[in-house]
């Protein structure tokens, strides 16, 4: 797996912006921490940054 998050640069600035947290996953998963920030973290809204490439 790649440990190169290009999109991350994108999305800090965003995140900050509206005072949210970034979650960074694979191409094929997401972190266990990740999803359960997402789940349990009283979510929302979800941006997904990505290109075709990248989000499956």
């Amino acid at each position: 797996m790649s440990c190169r998050f290009a999109d991350a640069l994108t999305g800090a600035p965003l995140a900050g912006a509206v005072g949210g947290p970034l979650y960074l996953a694979s191409t094929s998963c997401i972190p266990t921490a990740a999803a359960a920030g997402i789940w349990n973290g009283g979510t929302v809204g979800l941006w997904l940054i990505g290109g075709t490439g990248v989000l499956d």
